[in-house]
């Protein structure tokens, strides 16, 4: 028994600080590996960050300035009008050849005549003359 009683005495403290070293090395490799929580940060901001750069992008207008196009780019975003509108307004305006555009937001007999005339000349769908009536309700109600 005695021997028996000395091997193990020897074996113990062998594996205690075997056992020392594994957990000394486990908190090095863990620690390490911390950085990655940066990841799981990084890619919700993310993923709410670039849809909303894009529509932004999408939605901006374009940069003209001092130009009859670009004082109707104004006004519209002056009377917060979205893409669509601008881009109707800026149809309306194209195909009757107006010198200035902006003149659309001045009074609502000119822009009821305006649409009435391009109605007739480009043939406007059912979206579009919604968006017409929606148009006229923003800027002259």
């Amino acid at each position: 028994m005695n021997i028996t009683n000395s091997l193990t005495s020897l074996s113990f403290p062998l594996a205690e600080t075997h056992l020392a070293e594994v957990t000394q090395q486990y908190r090095e490799d863990t620690s390490i590996v911390d950085t990655s929580i940066w990841w799981f940060m990084l890619i919700p901001v993310a993923a709410i960050a670039i849809p909303i750069f894009l529509h932004w992008f999408v939605n901006r207008t374009p940069a003209i300035v001092n130009t009859p196009l670009g004082m109707l780019h104004e006004l519209c975003k002056v009377h917060r009008l979205n893409k669509r509108e601008r881009l109707l307004l800026e149809s309306v305006a194209e195909e009757l050849g107006m010198q200035q555009p902006a003149v659309l937001f001045a009074e609502a007999k000119i822009f009821t005549d305006a649409t009435e005339q391009a109605s007739g000349k480009m043939g406007f769908d059912q979206k579009q003359k919604t968006t017409i009536a929606i148009l006229k309700r923003k800027l002259f109600s």
